[in-house]
């Protein structure tokens, strides 16, 4: 109804009040304001004249408060007859949000936005919300066609946060049966949209698996599964649609109350929509916190529906709405069924939505990765322990610590739904969907989208090691020696950015860390590599000509501009700075010649990218932020921290890039310079695999880098938190991702960091990592027993770094997430965040509890073996209270897999030198099936050129077959396995036959285990191993 609009619309639109009637005095025919009295001249008559007026100006006084109460009874009348019929009569749940900002409202402001205002009974549903009949846009030139959808869309009333764009475009494009694009733009002036490589146009599509409809007047879009009628995206009675300059919002109901992504956010990987919540997109620097924004974006979600596909998993979908600009998305409970909805609110851009359907969410994760771009596939060594520490001050420092763990001989290379309400700031709405009959194909559809990712090298899989806080070189030394000595798995050291010259960037201390060139010299001679951080804040306080780094980028005018077109400066670790703007043509010659002058003083083997929200100590700049900019003050702000503003701790958001303001570019900062970091490094190392770890991320940072969780804290719920953590970064494409082991921030147990290590083997990307204000935590720097509990948990993942490399080939060629839910296979196991599976071949089941000594484990109704023992379990589908001591976390092998396992190594590049251990887990039906990638472990083109070889090992009953299926790189040394064991042998064999020739063996007939030992059985030929 008129009413509704809001009262700086009214020239445009007229209220009409038919309940009262009633005429202006202007327009009284019997009243003339020129007609002047006649007035006698006596006493008597002026006195009469002087009452005659005081009466006048009291009726005319009395008329007006008689006006004001009839014009506010016809308001009241008018909003009563609003709740009458139905506008704002609808129960709680079902309200959508009026007042989005997070302070102000009252029942005044609400009602002048044409909203209805009611207290709420419960916590959580807004008093100000949006009537039923909000006006909205409407659909006109609707074309329908085999390949898509395209109709203009107008409004003619003003909305939340005018200049409202009044004419859009919707365009609806169907790029394959699973996946389509819906896009709704401003056809007349060009907006802001993320540089972000993704499929485009269209095709027709003979067997969608999706139902498309757009209704008119209003306009809403409907998209469901064709072959069940779930609702996949359905804007109808959800949030108004609204796109102004600055305020985009737009609404969905959930298909279930299943709901994964939308990071980054600390929480669990089931997201709750039952408590009214709200996730803000805006990249800060600031420590984990349950619900508030973290280091990257991810406006990606994966939804479950009733359907189910094979094996009983459920179907699902996914959306990834494109757009890189500050936003919210709000979570509600919706409906009589609390399904739920969900709100998408942005400060600009356009609406880009991608959506995604596969044959699984296994599949769905393989299309984001087709979007996105592939994981970087890691080097083999950065598959080992790597260890860092922000604060060994020194070159004496580092040796230190190298020395000691050295020493110790540590091995480490280097029901309901719910409703959703997009709001965004800005950009345009760009969404693509992806429909999946399981969640597996939704994950692996997601990875395809936005790009597969990054193939890390070997040895970046081993175990890392790093602190804040070496006070020099001897430390670092020292702790490197003591970790050698304590014989523990150990490849990677680290520094943070105590070994810069005063902080600045590409520089090594001259006064604490002269010796560390040697130190870097002596890890490459004992297998090991070197990490350094790279802050993107450059020093601008240097004099000139004294610091290239500055004097380069100023030479290339590579820097963040202030609005008036002068170098931003802004306050970090070495002082006042500048930021380096990573989108700029010159970006890569920049950042690529201070990578290769360093590396020609300190030959470091991979790039830790930090503070790259960006970060910055001061809000804005030095010289604060333009006031006159829309940029820095939105008539919208999501609810970010720190009084809810968009330059608290970053950059002003009215900087200029080379491609757009800051305020469109602030969430890809830290892709940008991944992006960069990653084109530089391989120029670098030619054609060798470097890994790169980001803090901030964003759509499609997979194919260039990895992640860590940030910096979190030493207690037992942050490490129960990292698996959600983990579990959402694959699902986003960024398969190598880990977190601090025994925490960043505080003082960590020997119990608590026992514990971590064992979680740790776990993660992709195994990393240990304290504050300055931390004690060492480093493996060796504990007493026995615990010192051997954390040593046994690193040879447990150096035993599986060709299961974990092999993940990661198939993370980066198809999409396949590495560490994935249980429901990705079971049904009914969708609340589980406590436990996860690597691959569909592990289950892992951690202890997350102080003083726990067993562990409540969900086991699947199916058949497992338990790791260490190969014991058979037959899951019952329920929990199951299991032995966990300190020196064990709880793995075992799900029945179906055949795993390549190698004996435990002190270092990745010592491991490619060892025999296979092939350990197949028959199912109940006997079979089971696997596989073993292999390459030199570093080459960038190994996968492209395929020069690596791809072993296919499947089990039939009583018969092991193994083939090389890509037969592509032949080491001097083959590609051998030492011993085969069999799991679920019920009957002791009589005999074994390996290429029709008997062989020795062992059958445990309590275990049901067959052991062929003492083989040197060449994997690059056909084998097949019988027993009967």
């Amino acid at each position: 109804m008129a009413i509704l609009k809001k009262w700086s619309d009214q020239k445009s639109a007229q209220i009409p009040h038919p309940e009262v009637s009633y005429k202006a005095l202007d327009q009284d025919p019997e009243w003339n304001p020129k007609k002047k009295p006649v007035i006698k001249s006596s006493l008597l008559e002026k006195a009469a004249f002087i009452l005659l007026v005081l009466i006048t100006l009291c009726i005319g006084f009395i008329m007006v408060l008689f006006a004001l109460k009839v014009i506010g009874g016809m308001l009241t009348k008018q909003e009563n007859k609003l709740c009458a019929t139905g506008s704002c009569t609808m129960e709680e749940n079902d309200r959508f949000d009026c007042w989005p900002e997070y302070v102000g409202a009252t029942k005044d402001k609400c009602e002048a936005r044409g909203c209805c205002w009611q207290p709420a009974t419960t916590h959580g549903p807004p008093y100000c919300f949006f009537p039923g009949n909000y006006s909205g846009y409407t659909a006109s030139n609707l074309k329908t066609t085999a390949s898509g959808v395209t109709a203009d869309l107008t409004r003619t009333t003003t909305t939340l946060f005018p200049p409202d764009i009044k004419k859009l475009k919707l365009q609806i494009d169907f790029q394959t049966e699973s996946r389509l694009r819906v896009k709704i733009f401003d056809p007349a002036n060009a907006r802001f949209e993320p540089p972000v490589t993704v499929p485009t146009g269209s095709q027709a599509v003979t067997n969608p698996q999706y139902k498309v409809q757009v209704t008119s007047s209003p306009f809403n879009i409907i998209i469901t599964r064709a072959s069940t009628g779930a609702v996949v995206f359905d804007t109808r009675g959800m949030a108004p649609f609204i796109f102004a300059d600055q305020f985009l919002q737009i609404g969905t109901r959930l298909s279930s109350q299943y709901l994964y992504g939308l990071g980054e956010h600390r929480y669990g990987f089931l997201q709750n929509i039952t408590t009214w919540r709200k996730l803000v997109f805006w990249n800060r620097d600031d420590v984990p916190r349950v619900d508030n924004n973290g280091y990257g974006s991810h406006p990606f979600y994966m939804n479950l529906e009733s359907g189910t596909a094979r094996g009983g998993v459920p179907q699902a979908h996914g959306v990834l709405l494109l757009n890189s600009n500050a936003g919210e998305v709000a979570l509600q409970p919706y409906g009589q069924d609390r399904t739920g909805a969900l709100t998408f609110r942005f400060t600009g851009g356009l609406l880009d939505l991608f959506v995604l359907m596969g044959e699984t969410p296994m599949a769905v994760n393989q299309l984001y990765t087709q979007v996105v771009g592939s994981p970087y596939m890691p080097p083999f060594w950065s598959l080992g322990f790597h260890l860092c520490r922000w604060g060994y001050n020194s070159s004496e420092g580092l040796t230190s610590v190298i020395k000691r763990n050295r020493d110790a001989a540590i091995p480490y290379p280097a029901a309901k739904t719910g409703a959703i309400t997009y709001r965004f700031t800005g950009g345009i709405l760009d969404f693509f969907i992806l429909l999946g009959d399981s969640p597996l194909s939704v994950s692996t559809d997601y990875s395809n989208l936005i790009g597969l990712p990054y193939m890390p090298p070997f040895w970046s899989l081993g175990f890392h090691l790093c602190k804040y806080g070496y006070k020099n070189d001897a430390e670092v030394q020292s702790v490197i020696a003591r970790n050698r000595k304590a014989n523990l798995p150990y490849d990677v050291q680290w520094n943070d950015i105590d070994y810069m010259d005063k902080y600045k960037d590409w520089t090594y201390s001259q006064e604490n860390y002269k010796n560390l060139p040697s130190i870097v010299a002596d890890l490459h001679k004992n297998k090991q590599r070197y990490i350094i951080m790279a802050d993107p804040a450059i020093s601008s306080s240097q004099p000139a000509g004294s610091y290239p780094p500055f004097d380069d980028g100023k030479k290339l005018d590579t820097f963040v501009k202030n609005a008036d077109g002068g170098i931003l400066i802004g306050k970090v670790w070495p002082g006042e700075t500048a930021f380096p703007d990573f989108f700029h043509p010159n970006a890569y010659t920049y950042w690529y010649k201070q990578a290769k002058e360093f590396h020609a003083k300190l030959p470091f083997d991979g790039l830790w990218i930090d503070m790259n929200e960006p970060s910055s100590f001061i809000d804005g700049s030095s010289a604060g932020c333009s006031k006159t900019s829309k940029y820095n003050n939105p008539p919208f702000t999501p609810g970010t921290i720190d009084g809810g503003s968009l330059v608290s701790k970053t950059i002003c958001p009215s900087a200029q890039h080379h491609l757009s303001a800051h305020y469109n570019l602030h969430n890809m900062y830290g892709w940008s310079q991944a992006n960069v970091s990653r084109s530089a490094l391989n120029t670098l190392y030619g054609n060798k695999r470097s890994p790169i770890i980001s803090r901030s991320t964003f759509v499609g940072s997979g194919k260039y880098t990895g992640h860590w969780l940030g910096d979190n804290d030493s207690n037992f719920n942050d490490m129960a938190y990292s698996i959600p953590g983990i579990l959402n970064f694959n699902l986003f494409g960024i398969p190598l991702i880990g977190a601090d082991i025994c925490g960043f921030r505080g003082q960590t147990t020997p119990e608590m960091c026992t514990r971590w290590h064992q979680l740790g083997a776990f993660y992709p990307f195994m990393r240990n990592h304290a504050d300055i204000r931390s004690p060492d935590q480093d493996p060796a720097s504990f007493q026995s027993p615990y010192v051997d509990h954390i040593r046994k948990a690193l040879k447990l993942r150096y035993q599986l770094l060709a299961v974990l490399y092999t993940g990661f080939f198939n993370a980066n060629v198809k999409g396949l997430p590495i560490v994935r839910p249980l429901f990705y296979i079971y049904p009914g196991t969708e609340s589980i965040s406590n436990q996860f599976m690597w691959n569909d071949q592990l289950l892992i089941s951690p202890v997350l509890n102080q003083g726990a000594t067993t562990v409540d484990a969900f086991i699947p109704k199916d058949r497992f073996y338990d790791f260490y023992t190969f014991s058979p379990v037959n899951g019952a589908g329920h929990l199951v209270k299991l032995p966990a001591p300190l020196d064990t976390i709880v793995v075992h092998i799900r029945g179906g897999s055949i795993l390549p396992l190698l004996p435990p190594t002190l270092r990745t590049d010592d491991a490619r030198q060892q025999k296979f251990i092939i350990v197949a887990a028959s199912s109940v039906n006997g079979t089971a099936e696997g596989e073993l990638f292999w390459d030199d472990g570093d080459s960038s083109d190994s996968i492209s050129s395929k020069m690596y070889s791809l072993i296919k090992f499947d089990l039939n009953k009583n018969k092991l077959t193994t083939k090389a299926a890509v037969m592509g790189y032949v080491p001097t040394n083959g590609i051998k396995a030492g011993k085969v064991n069999v799991l679920g042998v019920v009957k002791q064999p009589n005999k074994v036959l390996i290429n029709g020739n008997s062989n020795q063996f062992l059958y445990d007939p309590n275990k049901q285990t067959l052991e062929i030992p003492e083989l040197s059985l060449d994997l690059l030929k056909a084998n097949t191993i019988t027993w009967d």
